[in-house]
């Protein structure tokens, strides 16, 4: 899981009552804050559709993905924005 301010690893602690700490920054300048969901958010709505379209689901509509499915689709995704 990363971190929607910084893009850094971000880990759970402390159990039910816990709460998300950086993995590997000992005094970052802000809250450990993990990526969710946006709706509206047009890269995140882009990349779903594509992981609905390249990669297989059961007779549920669960989709079953690898790591390289993931890799593939928000690859193709990236190269479709213009450069910054």
């Amino acid at each position: 899981m990363l971190c929607s301010v910084c893009s850094e690893g971000v880990q759970w602690v402390g159990g039910t009552d816990g709460w998300w700490v950086h993995a590997h920054m000992d005094t970052p300048d802000h809250e450990a804050t993990p990526v969710y969901w946006q709706d509206g958010d047009r890269l995140m709505e882009a990349i779903a559709a594509a992981v609905r379209a390249y990669c297989r689901t059961d007779a549920n509509g669960l989709i079953h993905a690898t790591a390289q499915d993931i890799a593939a689709v928000a690859a193709s995704v990236a190269r479709l924005l213009p450069d910054a």
